[in-house]
């Protein structure tokens, strides 16, 4: 079964940079052993400990993008999912080389041309799954702007309460000071 290119990029692009870095070392036409995938990730310059590398051959079957095929006896053998649909230009980018093309006798007339072209190019699912990517991307950072929103917490509440406790022997202070008068 075939993995959209807007989704698989999504995917991949939330895996941590170890599972990137093995989906890397896995053919994408062929299919390999543990050992021949560990292999290749220290050809490409990639050390990794052998539980770690399966570790992340597991995250990434879970996400879809990589297949277990049958070996023989206790060898798994592991492939790529194919991808399809791959655009060759982004929307972003025909956007610009729609906006960047020299007018020609009616400009009008050329904005149209683009505009099509870049809807037909377009379909509805590509453009959720782009949705689904900033969406995500977003997320992340709210997830870091909440990781550094907690320590500035647990700061504030250490200072309040040391102020607390500077408050009580300010207090203390002024009934000895009152005592001796």
């Amino acid at each position: 079964m075939a993995m959209n290119y807007v989704r698989f990029k999504s995917v991949l692009g939330n895996m941590t940079t170890a599972a990137q870095k093995v989906y890397a070392a896995i053919p994408a036409f062929d299919s390999w052993t543990h050992d021949e995938i560990n292999a290749e990730l220290k050809r490409l310059g990639s050390h990794m400990d052998y539980k770690t590398m399966q570790g992340c051959i597991n995250s990434l079957m879970g996400a879809g993008l990589v297949r277990e095929l049958a070996g023989t006896g206790k060898r798994h053998r592991f492939s790529r999912m194919e991808v399809r649909g791959k655009p060759t230009k982004t929307l972003d980018e025909q956007e610009t080389e729609a906006v960047t093309e020299p007018p020609k006798e009616e400009p009008m007339t050329t904005l149209v041309i683009a505009t099509t072209k870049i809807t037909e190019t377009k379909n509805p699912v590509d453009l959720l799954g782009d949705l689904a990517v900033k969406a995500r991307s977003i997320s992340t950072q709210l997830l870091a702007l909440a990781n550094e929103i907690d320590p500035a917490a647990i700061a504030a509440q250490d200072y309040v309460e040391h102020s607390d406790k500077d408050t009580e022997k300010l207090r203390q202070l002024q009934s000895l000071l009152k005592g001796l008068v």
